[in-house]
């Protein structure tokens, strides 16, 4: 067993284990539309009802799609790439409405995307986390 076996092993459960922790990330913001209406009941912001159902869709929608590639089709780095985009996406998405600023996506996914170790993926997701703010 060289040395590029230990590595290519190392890779390989790496991406699993990030992947596993994106898509806990990416569950947990199927709850952020209801935040986001409690928010509105507390008065700290008022974002339409509407505009939250279609949020809720999107998320849930991306969601599906990539739970199917991570566990069904058994894609690994695809799932990666999408994992990470569409948390960037929704919550650019959220920014963009000019409602809520939230600027998180400026780190968190980047930094996500560099415990992958590949430098592709961390410059593909650093632009791509600062593309919708440009």
């Amino acid at each position: 067993m060289g040395k590029s076996d230990i590595d290519e092993e190392f890779l390989k459960r790496n991406i699993s284990q990030i992947n596993v922790k994106v898509q806990f990330i990416y569950l947990s913001m199927n709850f952020l539309p209801a935040a986001l209406f409690l928010g509105n009941i507390a008065g700290a912001w008022k974002i339409p009802i509407n505009y939250l159902v279609k949020i809720q869709v999107l998320i849930t929608s991306l969601y599906i799609i990539n739970y199917s590639i991570f566990r069904l089709f058994r894609k690994p780095n695809l799932s990666k790439y999408l994992g990470l985009f569409a948390c960037t996406t929704i919550i650019s998405i959220i920014a963009a409405n000019g409602r809520v600023g939230i600027y998180i996506s400026y780190g968190i996914f980047p930094f996500l995307a560099s415990l992958y170790f590949s430098k592709r993926c961390t410059t593909i997701v650093s632009l791509y986390s600062w593309l919708p703010y440009i």
